[in-house]
């Protein structure tokens, strides 16, 4: 977490960086700055300044022709409005960043899709929350945004697996049990959970563990097993206490 006084002082830093950058018409020193400004801005949750500092960024490596640079800043976008709750923004830019990372073949792509999956189920979340308001049916969606978050954590996992990169492995497992289960294919998201689950046991991840075991039982009482679910999420919710973690419980 970052200290307040850390995140003034960091702010301080990336204002003066900036200014000294635009005296010297040096356009990457000045992204670098915003770059800098907006991941602070994003940890203290100001989402407005987070936003405002990314597309400037964003922006100026259009405009020098910096792909991988721009590709960077599109992610980070993404990031920002998926924590603001604007999924739809996120969708379009993150599919944005994963078609540059793609273009340009780095690894990179495998964060940026995992972002994307997450924007889908956020935007499929949001949707059928606001149906209910409206009093609408649930079923009455023809939205393609689970299956479209199966297919860009299925992309990340696959990039991750390949690089060897466990702990990227891990968090989009989460992401792809539940896109499975937003899906409709809670069998399929049940086994996604359980190779989570020994995955994590493997690494000897404790948070991860917790967690294969909520998704799983998400699974299960989506498939009916109710016994089972109530069972494995008692299991969550011990190692949850044993961590101290509260959002956990």
């Amino acid at each position: 977490q970052l200290l307040q006084g850390d995140a003034v002082n960091a702010l301080r830093a990336a204002k003066e960086a900036r200014g000294l950058a635009r005296e010297l018409r040096d356009r990457k020193a000045e992204a670098e700055a915003l770059d800098a400004a907006s991941q602070v801005h994003l940890a203290k949750r100001d989402f407005h300044e987070a936003l405002d500092c990314a597309k400037s960024m964003a922006a100026i490596y259009e405009e020098l022709q910096e792909d991988l640079a721009a590709a960077k800043a599109k992610q980070l976008l993404c990031s920002v409005y998926l924590a603001k709750g604007d999924a739809r923004a996120a969708v379009d830019i993150g599919e944005d960043a994963v078609a540059l990372f793609r273009k340009l073949q780095d690894p990179q792509e495998a964060v940026a899709q995992h972002l994307v999956a997450q924007a889908y189920l956020q935007r499929h979340h949001d949707e059928e929350k606001s149906r209910q308001q409206q009093g609408m049916n649930r079923a009455g969606t023809n939205s393609q945004d689970p299956a479209e978050a199966v297919r860009s954590a299925l992309c990340a996992r696959a990039l991750f697996k390949e690089r060897g990169n466990i702990t990227g492995e891990l968090e989009v497992m989460d992401t792809l049990a539940r896109a499975y289960i937003r899906k409709g294919e809670s069998r399929e998201g049940l086994r996604v959970a359980e190779d989570y689950l020994a995955a994590a046991k493997k690494a000897r991840d404790k948070p991860a563990e917790a967690n294969a075991l909520l998704v799983s039982a998400s699974a299960m009482a989506s498939c009916q097993q109710l016994n089972d679910a109530l069972r494995v999420a008692e299991l969550a919710r011990a190692i949850y206490r044993d961590l101290g973690n509260a959002e956990g419980l």
